[in-house]
């Protein structure tokens, strides 16, 4: 009968301890799925940040070139005014060659 109660003692204490392995482990799982979420969220912001670096890069590089060719087509427009002196000024200014007598 001491055996029996011994190995029942034993059983129950062994029992509660499993069952608070159990839960310590539930509630490691739990802990570990929270972690697994907030880490894929914070890969989808990560990728999303990327992205939008991404395309904020080749929007930048876009306009660069476009200020790029602005600049040389100024450039060429101001050599060709500097050509051709009174191209811009209204008809019938000082700068602008007269007409020749007789009409165009």
């Amino acid at each position: 009968a001491v055996a029996r109660a011994e190995a029942a003692a034993s059983t129950s204490t062994n029992g509660g301890g499993l069952w608070a392995i159990k839960a310590k482990l539930v509630v490691a799982e739990r802990e570990l799925a929270a972690a697994r979420a907030r880490r894929h969220t914070a890969e989808r912001a990560a990728r999303e940040r990327r992205e939008t670096l991404d395309e904020a890069t080749a929007r930048h590089d876009d306009l660069t070139w476009r200020a790029g060719r602005l600049k040389a087509l100024l450039d060429e427009a101001e050599a060709l005014a500097r050509e051709q002196p009174g191209l811009d000024d209204p008809p019938g200014s000082s700068t602008t060659p007269a007409a020749p007598p007789g009409g165009p």
